[in-house]
């Protein structure tokens, strides 16, 4: 796999800004637009070749990358199975013959294995797909009751059931992202990580290092204290920056492999210190 760097690769730049557009422009609307909306951005993702080219890791930042353009949610692998699974005339025959076809029930139905193990860990990705699925139907319902709210077709009575409706939802939205999550518990040991710190950066020898967490306990949680290595800060934003499976192609090395070999020393260390005692 080739290395990306989006900020002045310009085809990526082209096709974010070419996905960009189809959610700006498309996804004011569900259903059908929706669909539409999502088989097209799959599509240019498909013709840019860009998932064979640069790998899971550059999808992955073309997944984020357009959420924080747009504001809005686009599964990225979803929409490019969609895409080749149907042609647009395929698209506009299936469309036809279910009127009241939904993109939920598209994924669910034509989408069959396009999620990994959707049912691992008792499903909660399909649970957390199906919860987001539902925030951002809520947020188009929102800004159609509020396009009805400036209508001449609407009466008065119906538009002030609409602001209480409005309200309600406004309230949900309000509370979905304030909402309290609990972090799940993980290993803290500043011991371990001050032992990280006396070893130079495994890539090039330098230090000082920051001890890097190679795994995540969950979204901007950090894994395990004990599963971490020695990087210098160079590297250590590099492989943030790369994504894990091209830094460790890149420098041809396996950073799980070297978490676990210093736990053969420190397990060394405490042994001495407990015989000291």
């Amino acid at each position: 796999m080739q290395e990306i760097q989006p900020a002045e690769d310009r085809e990526y730049q082209t096709l974010l800004n070419n996905c960009a557009n189809v959610v700006q422009t498309t996804y004011k609307k569900a259903h059908h637009l929706l669909i539409r909306a999502n088989h097209e951005i799959g599509t240019l993702i498909l013709q840019s070749e860009i998932e064979s080219k640069y790998g899971e890791s550059t999808m992955s930042r073309l997944e984020r990358d357009l959420r924080n353009m747009t504001g809005r949610y686009v599964p990225v692998y979803l929409v490019l199975t969609f895409a080749k699974l149907q042609s647009p005339s395929e698209l506009d025959q299936y469309l036809a013959q279910h009127p009241n076809m939904t993109w939920t029930s598209i994924r669910e139905n034509l989408l069959k294995g396009a999620l990994k193990e959707p049912d691992k860990n008792g499903g909660c990705q399909r649970l957390a797909q199906d919860i987001m699925d539902k925030v951002e139907y809520l947020g188009d319902k929102l800004e159609q009751a509020k396009e009805l709210l400036d209508s001449s077709d609407v009466d008065l009575d119906t538009k002030e059931q609409l602001v209480g409706a409005i309200q309600k939802g406004l309230e949900l939205k309000g509370e979905i992202s304030s909402f309290a999550l609990p972090k799940p518990k993980t290993e803290r040991s500043e011991k371990y990580k001050a032992y990280i710190r006396t070893y130079p950066c495994l890539i090039c020898q330098q230090t000082p290092v920051d001890p890097h967490h190679i795994e995540k306990a969950g979204t901007g949680i950090k894994g395990s204290d004990y599963m971490t290595v020695p990087l210098c800060r160079k590297h250590h934003n590099q492989v943030d920056e790369m994504g894990v499976d091209t830094f460790e192609k890149h420098y041809n090395i396996c950073l799980v492999t070297e978490a676990c070999k210093l736990h053969i020393p420190y397990m060394e260390l405490l042994e001495k210190e407990l015989s000291n005692k």
